[in-house]
């Protein structure tokens, strides 16, 4: 003996075809998991897009220092005031416009005509020299290994950010001796 079907078109047994609770609490957690791993992948994006912000400008600091090597002969030392050496400004997890008119190392660092229009979360050392002077202290960690004797007009570039505010600053280097970037604390 079969079901009978009503004009409706619901069988006789009175029950209609749904999801049951248990199927769709599933349902919810799945998508709850799914959101959570999307949320931390954006997240690190936009955190890793930051300290490509600061690669690139390292780069754009590189191509300017060459440039001014091949006019004059030398590199631009950018940060030479005591007291307040990073450019546009201590990294301390704000966002700063590139020109900072009030600094005192602007007119050394507008020499090197490299902008920002969007400002960056980075404070950026230039530390130039010749081979009579001594290289600038790498304000890394782990301290990469630099030839102890140089024959030829240096620079060192270092950055600093601190992208999370949580005191832990992500480090570049970049120097004319090697075609190195070091990072340091990338995730942070």
């Amino acid at each position: 003996m079969g079901l009978r079907h009503s004009a409706t078109g619901r069988n006789d047994s009175g029950f209609a075809r749904g999801f049951t609770l248990v199927e769709l609490l599933v349902v919810v957690t799945i998508t709850g998991i799914l959101a959570t791993i999307g949320t931390m992948l954006v997240r690190k994006h936009f955190k890793d897009a930051k300290t490509t912000e600061a690669a690139a400008l390292i780069q754009a600091i590189r191509v300017a220092e060459e440039s001014q090597r091949a006019e004059s002969g030398a590199y631009q030392n950018c940060s030479v005031t005591a007291g307040t050496p990073w450019y546009p400004a201590a990294p301390d997890g704000t966002q700063h416009a590139w020109q900072q008119l009030s600094h005192p190392d602007w007119d050394r660092w507008k020499q090197l005509d490299v902008s920002r229009p969007e400002g960056t979360q980075f404070g950026f050392l230039v530390r130039a020299g010749t081979p009579a002077n001594a290289l600038p202290v790498p304000l890394t960690t782990d301290k990469p290994t630099w030839p102890t004797t140089l024959a030829d007009p240096w620079y060192v570039i270092q950055a600093a950010g601190d992208r999370d505010r949580d005191g832990t600053l992500s480090r570049l280097l970049a120097a004319s001796f090697n075609g190195e970037l070091y990072v340091e604390n990338d995730g942070e």
